[in-house]
């Protein structure tokens, strides 16, 4: 938004307060500075009218990449005015003005009516515990009355709090303006940091709830349902009132049923370990589980038992630990140190606080958690030392956490998957059916023919019915009689009722044959799945749930059936056992649709707890979702015929922008990622190639066809070519065209088995991959490019043809075709010329930029975007200790991470002055270990951070764009270790004042300047001075505004003349415009080369600023003791 649009916006909120007056808001004004508005407070116990300036920190964006700061130029107010408007202005992140005054004034309100009208509370204060304002707020749902036994609490914090990328917020379904909610529900005992510290843990009733929601609390029936407790019918005095308002819905996230799990059997022994000493939380989980180890072996020992599985299971968890890279403890954060990128609120640990709040820290221990889950085991929750960072959590390399992470739910939630992505789901479950079912070919297999599918599920207890083991191992059947019609069976004897209990999956065999009509299934029994609904003993009769009934059998009254039950072991079956089990398994499946809806109006189920599946479905369902460890998204929309709430089905994320025009017959999917592994090896290669020839192409496109079958394996494994399935005459390797429709002649031959129940209904599928751009390295390039480096090789787009033709439907009015991507302004990526890959209408591909992932995007020629520095890209760096929502995205340059091959600022920066000759000035030959090194100030706050994360992003931009010599200063953010103390060299002065002789005679090609901020920054100023060379005093003869202890003499740099809206660019130029002065010139004590190492002391620049403030009249800043005392340490 430009500068007029918003005082356009304060006029407006002016007219509307008129309109619809806002308690204690008397005006609404435009301020002296830009951005700035003046809200007018008044209140019975203010002896007058309050102004308080709400200073806008980016008009250009805003009002969703905006926040304000509040602040009051007055001394006559309390203190706690002071402190809430710290906290509110924490609130108008994304806020409008007028909402932003809204904020203002129910914060001030309660602050100076000293009350609390709904229970709620900031997380500044909490049972004594003291933190930084972060944007963090707690709210009390239950139990404020002193009779109370019971307390419910939500902590929350806004989700563009957290410095996660666009692209993990995408694959996790987070939206930047959700709040991450911990819920708390405390019976009996409030657990205080002296009892979790005094008593065991099992004394203490603490359940916890990890999810989502619109609003900073969910409503209080929402967050009873997620702990299955019924509202009371008389709600507690202090409760949130009814409500079945969406915006404060608790929904779960993905990695919501893991984390949950660990804190409610964990969390309090590890505050416990915390307390006791454990620097970090993963200090503390090591000791947790060896613990736990130890228990195991004794128990063992006493019972004699050597080598139970449980015990071994136990002691491979204990003897891992050694196999987890953990590096140098943090206490800062209470979490082993992380890569330089988290944001500042990760950081907070109310552990440090001399009266600690275990509840607040669990809500830091969640937070945490959550944004670094993927560097986590999602079973043992141990650091996992991985080079490449995946977009989504796995499990370490021990086979336990595997087996449960498959078996137990422990992984990311396949509800939460089902509801996000459904239609991912329908594709992962009709590849895996086709990958048992048809060969390539198109002939059902038999015998121990090789399957497409390359690892069968196995060790997951599966259980599956006897029939699929074939005639010769049938177990001796149930007879009974069934009527289907009325769903009713009576057994033929009495004493087989006890072998089939209600909730039994079964399988009906009747032994009349399929008509030769049929011709997969001729001469085949018929079978039918269900459930065991209801036993009558007196009667021996059930009644059952007819999940499937097999589509050729026509019911004709009451018949008698065979039944078995599912009661074969899974692994014991041969591979045609196995691929007919899961064939039959899938079968049984609802639509994704149908679960979808069931899961999304019982909020708090499971797949498991769906009547229609059965425990065997549901672990093939978990199996075939976790073990696909690619990223998948959908892109287009799929119209559904088997969805039954139209409304619903509306809400399914689709990400039209990202398609590909010429691709609108097919339904589209795009990898945001593909499986880790194969992924760290493409950018291997790409970096490779990079670092042996330059180019502005370095990875090129084409198309690749294979059969629906194989395609299952391919998202796990990768392209390979270990099987020759169409011939190799150009050699061995994985064979593309960059023409569309050769592939197709690959992807779309042949029959292809489709799962009964799928709304994509696919009849064949076909990628457009990303190869790494090295032709002369491929097996051959003409007619088509053969390569034999698997790892050069990734995905980027999966198009489904639906069965009947390439003609699809799509669910809502929007429409991919309309247009290219130029014409609805979405940025492509830009082909090799010599090698671009051709669509079906014979153009070429319009590829989104979305195709490959954000990391690498700021790398393509000629884009100016701004991109993550990797997967999850947290976009704040530690060291810095930025707690800014959006400011430090824009950081690209400061926090590029390792693996991108772009260069360093320092080095782009470097080459632009070797070549720039109007100036000696040449960045990175400073020592910075010769100069003054602070620790980040503990005083440090979130107002301080955030208008010095602007700065900092402003003064970067400014300093890659501007020609060095015309710049004149110099930053080297690379260096920057403590963003309240910065280094800045003053160079390029004009040749021809005394000053710059002087420096050319003394071989100092920049005046070196320390400036250190102080804790009431952008209220106060910063304190700038000279640290070398040294300058000739006033008294010599000297000028330039430099005092005799090196501080600068501008009534800028004083609280008198400073202003919280003045930039640290008009600060420098300002500061060089004051040395270049020729009345009286500055210059240098000495010309010798004694001049680049004669520095000034902190201690004497201080005092020199005292004394020339006090002789001008000029008030010194509030905090410069303070600042003074830092300082005093070096």
């Amino acid at each position: 938004m430009t500068l007029k649009q918003f005082n356009a916006e304060v006029r407006s909120a002016r007219s509307r307060l008129q309109e619809t007056p806002i308690p204690g808001i008397e005006a609404i004004e435009k301020g002296d500075s830009e951005g700035e508005v003046v809200v007018t407070l008044v209140h019975e116990k203010l002896p007058e009218s309050l102004p308080i300036r709400l200073l806008a920190q980016n008009v250009d964006e805003y009002p969703d990449g905006n926040n304000f700061l509040l602040f009051i130029i007055s001394d006559n107010v309390t203190g706690n005015i002071t402190q809430t408007l710290e906290d509110l202005q924490n609130f108008t992140f994304g806020q409008k003005i007028l909402e932003a005054v809204t904020t203002l004034s129910i914060g001030l309100q309660r602050a100076l009516s000293n009350a609390n009208s709904d229970g709620d509370t900031n997380m500044d204060s909490v049972h004594g515990s003291h933190l930084p304002a972060d944007g963090s707020d707690i709210g009390i749902l239950a139990g404020l009355e002193e009779s109370s036994r019971t307390l419910l609490l939500s902590f929350s914090v806004r989700a563009n709090k957290l410095g996660l990328s666009q692209e993990a917020l995408e694959a996790w379904d987070v939206e930047a303006s959700d709040y991450i909610v911990l819920l708390v529900l405390v019976d009996d005992m409030y657990p205080s940091a002296d009892r979790v510290a005094q008593q065991p843990a099992v004394n203490f009733q603490v359940q916890f709830r990890f999810g989502k929601c619109t609003r900073y609390k969910p409503s209080l029936e929402q967050a009873l349902a997620a702990f299955a407790i019924a509202p009371r019918k008389n709600a507690e005095k202090d409760a949130s009132p009814p409500t079945d308002n969406d915006d404060q819905k608790f929904k779960k996230v993905f990695i919501s049923t893991s984390l949950e799990q660990f804190m409610n059997e964990s969390f309090i022994s590890l505050a416990k370990l915390r307390l006791s000493g454990c620097a970090t939380w993963d200090d503390a989980n090591e000791k947790l589980r060896s613990f736990s180890s130890t228990i195991w072996d004794d128990q063992a020992e006493k019972k004699g038992e050597e080598t139970s599985n449980t015990v071994s299971a136990s002691n491979s968890q204990g003897k891992a630990m050694g196999a987890h890279n953990t590096s140098e403890n943090d206490p800062a954060d209470g979490y082993q140190k992380a890569p330089k990128t988290l944001p500042a609120i990760l950081y907070l640990d109310s552990f440090a606080e001399p009266e600690p709040s275990v509840l607040l820290m669990a809500m830091q221990f969640a937070i945490h958690y959550f944004v670094r889950c993927t560097e986590y085991c999602l079973r043992c929750h141990r650091r996992i030392d991985k080079e490449f960072e995946a977009l989504k959590p796995f499990v370490c390399s021990d086979p336990l956490c595997l087996f449960q992470y498959i078996t137990m739910g422990f992984g990311p939630s396949i509800e939460h998957e089902i509801i996000t992505q459904p239609y991912v789901v329908d594709l992962l479950i009709c590849l895996c059916y086709s990958s048992v079912y048809k060969h390539p070919g198109g002939v059902q297999l038999a015998g121990d023919s090789k399957y497409p599918i390359r690892d069968f599920p196995s060790g997951l207890r599966l259980k599956v019915p006897s029939t699929v083991a074939g005639p010769a191992t049938d177990e001796v059947p149930i007879k009974v009689n069934v009527d289907l019609n009325l769903r009713k069976a009576t057994f033929s004897s009495a004493t087989n009722i006890d072998n089939i209990p209600a909730g039994t999956w079964v399988v009906l065999r009747h032994n009349n044959l399929i008509p030769s009509g049929n011709m997969e299934q001729a001469g085949q029994p018929f079978y039918h799945h269900a459930s065991i609904k209801y036993v009558d003993r007196q009667t021996s009769s059930f009644t059952i749930d007819l999940i499937r009934q097999d589509p050729s059998f026509v019911a004709t009254g009451e018949v008698e059936m065979d039944v078995f039950v599912y009661s074969m072991e899974f692994d014991d079956l041969d591979n045609p056992g196995k691929a007919r089990a899961m064939i039959d398994i899938l079968n049984t499946v609802p639509p994704i649709s149908h679960i979808r809806e069931y899961l999304i109006k019982n909020p708090h189920s499971t797949l498991r707890s769906y009547d229609s599946i059965s425990p065997a479905a549901a672990t093939l369902l978990e199996w075939i979702v976790a073990s696909n460890r690619s990223c998948i998204l959908q892109v287009s929309p799929v119209l559904d015929r088997y969805a039954q709430d139209q409304e619903l089905l509306a809400t399914i994320k689709t990400r039209e922008q990202e398609a590909i025009p010429s691709m609108k017959s097919c339904v589209q999917f795009r990898f945001a990622q593909g499986a880790p592994d194969k992924e760290l090896r493409f950018h291997r290669a790409l970096k490779d190639l990079k670092s042996k020839r330059r180019t502005n192409f370095p990875t090129l496109f084409a198309w690749h066809g294979s059969n629906f079958a194989n395609w299952h394996s391919i998202l796990r494994q990768g392209l390979d070519f270990n099987e020759v399935v169409n011939g190799r005459a150009y050699g061995n390797g994985v064979y593309f065209s960059q023409n569309f429709e050769t592939s197709t002649g690959y992807a779309f031959r042949g029959a292809t088995a489709t799962w009964t129940n799928s709304a994509l209904n696919g009849s064949g599928v076909i990628s457009l991959c990303e190869i790494v751009n090295n032709p002369k390295e491929f097996v051959s390039t003409a007619p088509h490019l053969v390569v034999n480096q698997v790892d050069w090789i990734q995905c980027r787009y999966l198009f489904v043809q639906r069965v009947g033709g390439l003609s699809i439907p799509v669910a809502s009015s929007a429409d991919v075709s309309t247009g290219s991507t130029a014409a609805t302004n979405i940025q492509v990526i830009p082909q090799d010329p010599s090698r671009p890959v051709i669509g079906p209408d014979n153009k070429v591909l319009e590829i989104p930029l979305k195709a490959i992932p954000s990391g690498r995007a700021a790398q393509q020629p000629k884009k100016q975007l701004s991109s993550p520095s990797s997967k999850r890209a947290h976009d704040i760096t530690y060291s810095l200790g930025v707690s800014d929502e959006d400011d430090g995205a824009d950081l690209e340059y400061l926090f590029s991470s390792d693996d991108e091959n772009s260069e360093p600022p320092s080095k782009r920066l470097s080459s632009i002055y070797a070549r720039d000759s109007s100036t000696d000035f040449r960045p990175g030959t400073l020592d910075l270990s010769t100069l003054p090194q602070l620790p980040v100030p503990e005083w440090a706050n979130s107002n301080s951070t955030k208008r010095l994360a602007s700065d900092i992003k402003l003064m970067q931009k400014v300093q890659s764009s501007t020609p060095p010599h015309e710049l004149g200063w110099y930053v080297d953010f690379d260096k920057v270790d403590n963003m309240f103390q910065w280094i800045v060299e003053l160079h390029s002065f004009e040749p021809s004042l005394p000053l710059a002789k002087d420096m050319k005679k003394a071989g100092v090609t920049s005046i070196v300047l320390e400036v250190r901020f102080g804790r009431e920054y952008p209220f106060s100023p910063p304190f700038v001075r000279v640290i070398r060379p040294r300058f000739l005093p006033f008294a010599s003869g000297g000028g330039g505004h430099v005092t005799i202890g090196g501080a600068l003499c501008l009534e800028l740099l004083t609280s008198t003349g400073w202003s919280p809206v003045t930039s640290m660019e008009a600060v420098f130029l300002s500061v060089k415009m004051a040395m270049s002065e020729t009345e009286p010139a500055a210059r240098l004590a000495t010309t010798q080369a004694s001049a680049r190492t004669f520095d000034y002391g902190a201690s004497e620049a201080l005092d020199a600023y005292v004394r020339f403030a006090n002789a001008h009249g000029w008030k010194v800043p509030n905090d410069l003791k303070e600042t003074a005392s830092q300082m005093a340490n070096v």
